[in-house]
């Protein structure tokens, strides 16, 4: 009868072996969990070790293995918020690690955000009567997810930020402010730009760290977008920069780099040439060891008519 917390008990102290990061002591560790698992899959603790499990296989960084045993995890588990935020940290890596080798991210993407959405939303799509912190940040993880990760998620993100947005009562001002945010980034994907300008009028006197996630993820927009609408996408984004600039001092040096560098690029997509030349210029000398600036800026040189320009850029090309 005292089988399950006898194995516990081994399970403790093979985890304080493994702290010494050995590949034996790691495997004995997992194998152990395993057993437990597969042995008690219904006992009382089965879930304080499917936790640990998942947190080995974090630490492995083994993102599919760390999803699957935190996905495990019974919603009654007493840190259950724990779990979600570790199962959407290793999910987020994941994705990570699949966009860095340009694999298709969708499928994994999508399986994530549903997941997300079944702990908020009944499976008729009913939003909670009440709204728990832990709710409120699962839409935010969830439509971020559908924007980031993504091809044709826009929608369904705006839908899931419009429906939390009505029903939740009195959420706070800091929540509100990063739903804005991405039902901005929503609705610039789905080529609506007059309503997403309306949005980010509103918005427009938040945190700062709002309007720069605005920035970012128009940015990604951009990279995939037509010529047509990479232009729009690039007046939303200035219209955002004119919004930062009145608050550089907010900004950290990094952050000001970074919007300097959104606005140079907005500028070349909107054919405000000599504008995101002097940009360019003037990033280049603040960030010399900065790659993606000084090819941004060689490209745009060895773009232009004039010989001087192709002179200067194929200088840059020789120093890149």
């Amino acid at each position: 009868a005292k089988a399950p917390q006898s194995h516990r008990a081994a399970i403790y102290h093979a985890g304080q072996l493994a702290l010494d990061d050995s590949q034996a002591s790691l495997q004995t560790y997992a194998e152990l969990l395993d057993e437990h698992i597969a042995t008690w899959p219904n006992g009382s603790e089965v879930d304080q070790v499917r936790w640990q499990l998942g947190n080995l296989r974090r630490h492995q960084s083994d993102w599919p293995g760390a999803v699957a045993a935190y996905r495990a995890v019974s919603t009654g588990f007493i840190e259950f918020d724990r779990v979600v935020e570790a199962a959407t940290g290793c999910y987020l890596a994941w994705l990570d690690d699949l966009t860095g080798k340009e694999l298709a991210t969708d499928d994994i993407a999508t399986a994530a955000a549903d997941w997300l959405e079944s702990l908020v939303f009944s499976a008729d799509g009913r939003p909670p009567e009440r709204w728990s912190p832990l709710s409120r940040q699962v839409v935010l993880w969830a439509a971020q997810i559908r924007t980031d990760y993504t091809t044709n998620g826009y929608a369904h993100a705006e839908r899931l930020l419009a429906a939390a947005m009505k029903s939740a009562h009195d959420p706070p001002p800091e929540w509100v402010a990063a739903a804005q945010t991405l039902l901005v980034v929503s609705l610039a994907g789905q080529e609506r730009r007059p309503e997403a300008a309306a949005m980010l009028e509103r918005i427009s006197q938040g945190p700062t760290a709002g309007l720069l996630g605005i920035l970012e993820g128009i940015s990604k927009l951009s990279a995939d977008a037509g010529i047509d609408v990479r232009i729009d996408l690039a007046g939303l984004q200035l219209r955002t920069v004119d919004f930062l600039r009145p608050r550089r001092a907010e900004l950290s040096q990094s952050q000001r780099h970074d919007l300097d560098r959104v606005a140079a690029e907005a500028l070349v997509n909107v054919g405000r040439v000599d504008d995101a030349l002097q940009a360019y210029a003037q990033l280049t000398q603040a960030l010399p060891d900065n790659g993606d600036v000084q090819e941004g800026y060689a490209r745009l040189l060895a773009a232009q008519p004039d010989r001087a320009s192709l002179e200067i850029g194929l200088s840059k090309w020789r120093e890149l």
